[in-house]
């Protein structure tokens, strides 16, 4: 189940799909930004107009790593671009958190 989150997340970041991020998102999102900035869920998704990912021909994820711990698990992995001047690699933390039933990403 965590595994096709991601992948509804990796789409909807690639996509940048506002109807996604609201369905994905917890509504308490702490997010990191590239610079070291501490964002909540609306920083974010107002955020989105400026990220490259729409704009990569490709955004892809490898090497996923799920660790549950009840109603928490926590995925690593590598995410790269491709497309002129998007290209990068990387690796990122995603942590979920299951609510009444409902799993949502509580941080990245």
């Amino acid at each position: 189940q965590i595994l096709a989150l991601e992948e509804k997340w990796r789409v909807a970041q690639h996509r940048n799909d506002a109807a996604a991020f609201q369905e994905l998102l917890s509504p308490d999102l702490t997010f990191i930004g590239t610079s070291g900035s501490l964002r909540n869920r609306s920083d974010f998704i107002a955020s989105r107009s400026s990220s490259v990912l729409p704009r990569a021909r490709t955004y892809e994820y490898s090497e996923l790593r799920v660790r549950a711990f009840g109603p928490v698990a926590i995925v690593t992995g590598r995410e790269a671009t491709t497309g002129p001047g998007v290209a990068f690699a990387g690796r990122f933390t995603h942590v979920w958190a299951e609510d009444s039933g409902r799993w949502r990403l509580v941080s990245f």
